[in-house]
């Protein structure tokens, strides 16, 4: 009976000790788990608050890398602290048990009865309380891990958002050195496209000057040949005046010489009509030989007379040739002066062709220096021009007189 009450007592104490071990180990697992949650409240508050404080400043990539590495050290060194108390309390507490179970032996069995009912009270009370905790402690997890995971998005958001932003920024940074580069060279073609428009227009300036002289010298050249034209053609206005007048006098001559000669012809045919007369009158008559020898003395005076009168026709027939020979090369002269006068004239319309021109160039290289030196030229190009006009209509009067002259001629 002692053996088996002693046995008995073992294993009542080594259940005891062995509830007591489990409820100690579910206590120290739940003081392990109620000490990481709130690290891990801690923490996340922590880490909400470092937050809150980084996203209006926005720290760059390894700032926030440094600053969540210092957050894993403390918190590490935190929970290392906090399970080392929690050894240290689960030793004392142990202590205490073998210290607790001591005095329960050497109590009396009535009291341990007692002592026992009190604990197995306080163990079903701390077993509903443990049980309330543990589902209180679970609910506050399922927070815990829905904030834990809320908060692993949002930072994971966060990190999203500060790459985006950080590409943005890159891409920013990137296009306005871009920008500053395309300003740079847009400066340097600016200056150089100035410096070179300066060079242009002191070219410009210095071509208009000489293309001014060269025009004026132009101008000069052409009024001496516009002069030396004048004279040529008041050289010939005279000698077709001369020509007109020596034609005019060879006319009257010619038609003088033609009444002569139809004179001659009619006194021609009178003394034929003579001769026949007296021939017949030879014919008729024959009876006196003096007036037969008579007769033939005056037809042979008057054969010399014919023949005279013959010889005067045929030098007055080769004074018309010598004249009608000299009207053609009067002819020619005047064809000559006409050929002159015609060259004259495409002369003149090609100088009026060049003062086109000039003018053309006048127009297209006057500058707003020289624009009352070009607006003179023009005047005197106009003056130039209205003259050549003036001559082209003289020279086209000139053409008209020797053609109605020729015509004249050939009448």
């Amino acid at each position: 009976m002692i053996l088996v009450k002693c046995h008995r007592r073992r294993n009542i104490r080594f259940q005891r000790k062995l509830t007591e071990k489990h409820a100690e180990e579910e206590i120290e697992e739940e003081i392990q788990e109620e000490i990481e949650e709130e690290i891990e409240e801690e923490t996340a508050e922590e880490i909400e608050e470092e937050l809150v404080e980084e996203v209006p400043e926005q720290p760059s990539a390894s700032m926030r890398d440094d600053h969540s590495n210092e957050l894993l050290q403390r918190e590490e060194f935190q929970t290392s602290e906090k399970s080392g108390g929690l050894q240290e309390g689960v030793e004392e507490r142990a202590a205490k048990a073998t210290l607790e179970e001591d005095l329960r032996e050497k109590r009396d069995p009535a009291q341990q009865k007692e002592a026992l009912k009190q604990e197995k009270k306080e163990k079903a009370t701390l077993a509903k309380a443990q049980k309330k905790e543990q589902a209180k402690l679970g609910d506050e997890v399922e927070l815990m891990k829905a904030q834990v995971a809320d908060l692993k998005r949002s930072k994971k958001e966060y990190e999203h958002s500060n790459t985006k932003l950080q590409q943005k920024i890159s891409k920013m940074t990137a296009d306005f050195e871009e920008d500053k580069k395309l300003i740079k060279k847009l400066k340097n073609k600016l200056q150089e496209s100035s410096s070179q428009h300066k060079k242009e227009i002191a070219k410009h300036e210095k071509v208009n000057f000489t293309a001014v002289k060269a025009l004026k010298d132009q101008l000069i050249e052409r009024q001496k040949e516009s002069m030396e034209r004048d004279i040529e053609v008041q050289s010939l206005l005279y000698d077709i005046e001369t020509l007109q007048i020596l034609i005019k006098g060879k006319d009257n001559t010619v038609s003088s010489l033609q009444e002569k000669i139809d004179q001659l012809a009619l006194n021609l045919k009178e003394e034929q009509t003579k001769n026949c007369k007296l021939l017949e009158d030879y014919e008729r008559d024959k009876v006196n030989c003096a007036e037969i020898k008579a007769l033939k003395i005056q037809l042979s005076e008057q054969q010399k007379e014919i023949l005279e009168k013959d010889n005067k026709i045929q030098s007055l027939r080769s004074n018309i040739h010598s004249l009608q020979s000299d009207i053609e090369a009067r002819d020619s002269t005047v064809s000559s002066l006409q050929n002159k006068v015609m060259q004259l004239a495409s002369d003149l319309k090609k100088e009026e062709a060049k003062n086109c021109k000039l003018q053309r160039d006048y127009e297209a290289e006057r500058d707003k220096v020289n624009c009352d030196k070009i607006r003179a030229l023009q005047d005197q190009l106009t003056e130039q021009q209205k003259e050549c006009l003036e001559k082209d209509n003289k020279v086209q009067s000139l053409c008209s007189n020797i053609q109605s002259l020729q015509s004249n001629i050939r009448s």
